[in-house]
Order: C-alpha cells, then sequence, then structure tokens
C-alpha cells in the first residue's frame, strides 16, 4: 500500500493485495534440505502460516511437472495484469528471462504503467532489463543468491582422488591395470543394457590394490538383461554373469534389484522405448517421501521417477 500511495495516482485506500506464490512442494522441499535451510515438516509449517496469515494469501502447489509453475505463472500474469480492475501486478520472476516474452507482449498491449518488477536475486535476467521496467526492492523478501539444487552430489563430484565403483564397473581378475579414461567412458556409455547403480553396493576406490583387499574383483552379478530380455544381453563385455543356474528365489530377487536400478532413458526424462516390458525402475520404490532424494543422493534423478 505504501508504494501505491507514493507511486500511484489516485486514491486506492479500499484496494485489495492479492498475494500467491507458485512452487512445487516437493521440489522446494527437497532444495532446501539438502541446503541445509529447514526440514520438510518445518518448511510445510511455514506454508500453512503463510496461507494463514491473510485471507488473500495463497500457496499453490504446481506438482513435479517440468516448468509447471512456469506455465501457470504466464497464465496469472497476463489474467491479472489484463483485468480493468487492476491497479499494480508486482512480478517477483524479474530474474528468469524466461518470463521476458510474456511481459514484453503485455507492454506491447498497452499494461507497461500496471508491471512492477520485484526485485529477487541480486541481478535482473539481462532480457527483462531491457524492458526498462520500474523496479521494487523489499530488503530481506528474497535470498541474494540462487540455491543450488543438488549440492551433496556437487561435493561428491568434487573429490577427484577417488572412483566410485558400482556394479556396472567392475574389473575382472584380469586387468592389471587401470582403465584409461576412454575406457572408463565407454563403459558408462554402455551401462543402461546391464544392472548398473546399486546404493547397498557402492565403495569408495583409489586404486587397484584395494580392490583385491575387499574382494571385489570376485564379485558378479547375474545379467538382468540375459535373464529377463527378449533381446538378451548386447552389452559388450559385460561384467555380469551370464549363468543359467539361478533358482527361482533367485529370479524373483534379480528382478526386484532390477526394478531397484533406475531406467536409464526415464532417469534423463526421455521416453522408455520398452515402456511396461522395461525390466528396470521407472518410480524410486520410497516415492515422494524419499529421503534419500530430498538429501540429493537418490539414484532415481528423473523428474517423475518420485510423483
Amino acid at each position: 500500500m505504501k508504494y501505491l500511495r507514493t507511486n500511484v495516482e489516485g486514491s486506492y485506500t479500499g484496494a485489495k493485495i492479492v498475494t500467491m506464490v507458485f512452487l512445487s512442494k516437493t521440489g522446494m522441499e527437497s532444495v532446501l534440505y539438502r541446503n541445509g535451510i529447514c526440514r520438510p515438516e518445518e518448511f510445510s509449517a511455514f506454508m500453512n502460516g503463510f496461507g494463514g496469515a491473510h485471507p488473500l494469501f495463497s500457496v499453490v502447489d504446481v506438482g513435479m511437472g517440468k516448468e509447471a509453475a512456469d506455465h501457470k505463472i504466464r497464465e496469472y500474469l497476463e489474467t491479472f495484469t489484463k483485468l480493468p480492475q487492476t491497479v499494480k501486478v508486482f512480478f517477483g520472476g524479474s530474474h528468469d528471462n524466461g518470463y521476458y516474452g510474456t511481459l514484453a507482449a503485455l507492454q506491447t498491449l498497452g499494461h507497461r504503467q500496471k508491471l512492477v518488477l520485484v526485485q529477487s536475486y541480486s541481478q535482473i535476467g539481462r532480457e527483462i532489463s531491457a524492458l526498462k521496467l520500474p523496479v521494487l526492492d523489499i530488503p530481506g523478501l528474497f535470498m541474494p543468491e540462487k540455491l543450488d539444487r543438488r549440492p551433496i552430489l556437487k561435493k561428491i563430484h568434487a573429490v577427484s582422488d577417488s572412483v566410485l565403483l558400482t556394479l556396472d564397473q567392475q574389473l575382472s581378475p584380469k586387468s592389471p591395470k587401470t582403465p584409461s579414461r576412454k575406457k572408463k567412458a565407454k563403459a558408462r556409455h554402455n551401462t543402461g543394457d546391464s544392472i548398473s547403480s546399486i546404493d547397498q553396493i557402492l565403495y569408495p576406490i583409489s586404486n587397484l590394490e584395494k580392490l583385491d583387499e575387499i574382494g571385489l574383483v570376485e564379485i558378479r552379478l547375474p545379467c538382468v538383461d540375459h535373464h529377463f530380455s527378449d533381446r538378451g544381453c548386447i552389452t559388450k563385455d559385460c561384467p555380469c554373469s551370464h549363468e543359467d543356474s539361478l533358482t527361482e528365489a533367485e529370479r524373483e530377487r534379480l528382478k526386484d534389484l532390477a526394478l531397484s536400478t533406475p531406467c536409464r532413458y526415464t532417469n534423463q526424462d526421455c521416453e522408455c522405448p520398452f515402456n511396461i516390458t522395461c525390466n528396470y525402475g521407472h518410480q524410486c520404490p520410497r516415492g515422494a517421501r524419499c529421503d534419500s532424494w530430498l538429501a540429493g543422493t537418490c539414484k532415481f534423478t528423473g523428474l517423475s521417477m518420485h510423483a
């Protein structure tokens, strides 16, 4: 109201302020938790408190869809700005150039006088800044810098003197040397065709001698594609066992293990060509409340895998 009184001509003593926040609750919980800001239950309490603080304060949970928040924000931004009853629209997404098209279109339609940018991060997006819209800075309303989405994984990747050995990267007893970078890259490229990334068997390894110490070179898990895929295993030099001496109970356990391993297509937000016949997991077994996902360490990273 202070801004209206000092920057807008006319009397708006009866004006109502509608405040709306659009977010993915599950996604926001995980980012805040990973950055050590608050726990999911604390964020839920904040959302409830914010929504109950005023009848016109609302928090809209858009779900886990990619750019779901952006789609809703654009529609609400256009709708409210075009309403003749609207005096001002205070927009808090000035850091994101993705909204440039919507803001530019509203300006072209003659609604420039209604638009006010609320300073979010320390810098306004370059393209949005070119529109020369008025800016309102409310100290302490937003964090000055964007939070890391996966800070824990960044710390893990920063450790360059160790190798994360997973079942799809096993070394055979015949390998006298550590594989070259080119061979490692090729091995990683082929991991989707054989079972990989099992959480319970993940060891930090710095050299080949340590492999011998813990006996990992002798471990050979049965190949999922060999046992369950109609096309069989097509992985060159597959490190997994192709022996057919599995009991029915062992086959069932192998199926469960495969489903606890993310499908490489779904994990990269791509459509799986095998669909319901895929042997690997399209959903995290722990679901939306997966503690590992909230901590940024879950191997199921696709956007739809925790819905």
